[in-house]
């Protein structure tokens, strides 16, 4: 791949995600706070930035997965994040984070004329080794064109276009981590239900709760 990649953010999923935009040959510059976990990365040849500033190239495409909106605004408004990125440019935002934040941040790019795109992700680490992660997103969409095969790459087997109105894939990551946790509580009860009946005995053991968990989540 001749595009050189920003890639901000190397927690348990922002790791195996870069990995494999790695194996997938693309070029990456990559930033994170501690520096050492980038350590992997750059053996395979990637180049560590120092500042995501220096993650950046100008009119290019900067991805970034850190934990909430706070880190993700501090990426944002970091000493010319926006300003390198430049017209052209697109941030590719997977964190989890509020549909009010993605708006507002989703504003403040396109007074720099460049592009944000949010896609939150369905996965956990091991989902993202096996490339089987789920990926909502939305935004802009010239730039929705031009980021897929970069989430496609990071181990999206299913990519979810919810139109240019930033907020809407965010939103639909929030329900879905509020069905999943529902569903866990649910059947959290159901089993202590089941426990503390009287009918204990070896039909209680059968799989079938967590085929049922499995089926919903």
């Amino acid at each position: 791949m001749s595009e050189t990649i920003g890639f901000i953010g190397l927690g348990h999923l922002g790791l195996p995600m870069a990995t494999n935009l790695l194996n997938a040959g693309y070029s990456l510059l990559v930033y994170n706070r501690t520096a050492s976990k980038a350590e992997s990365l750059v053996a395979q040849g990637a180049h560590l930035a120092s500042r995501p500033v220096d993650a950046v190239t100008s009119g290019g495409i900067v991805a970034s997965i850190v934990w909430d909106d706070a880190a993700l605004e501090s990426v944002v408004m970091s000493d010319g994040f926006l300003e390198h990125l430049g017209p052209g440019g697109i941030h590719l935002s997977m964190s989890t984070v509020l549909p009010e934040t993605s708006k507002k941040l989703a504003a403040i790019h396109a007074h720099h004329d460049c592009a944000y795109v949010e896609a939150p992700i369905f996965g956990r680490p091991e989902a993202a080794v096996a490339r089987n992660l789920w990926i909502p997103f939305a935004g802009p969409q010239q730039a929705k064109e031009r980021v897929r095969p970069l989430l496609q790459a990071m181990g999206g087997q299913g990519i979810f276009d919810f139109g240019e109105e930033v907020g809407a894939a965010t939103l639909v990551k929030l329900v879905g981590n509020f069905l999943i946790v529902s569903a866990g509580y649910s059947l959290r009860e159901a089993l202590s239900m089941l426990v503390s009946s009287k009918r204990q005995h070896n039909r209680w053991s059968h799989p079938y709760p967590l085929h049922v968990f499995c089926a919903i989540s």
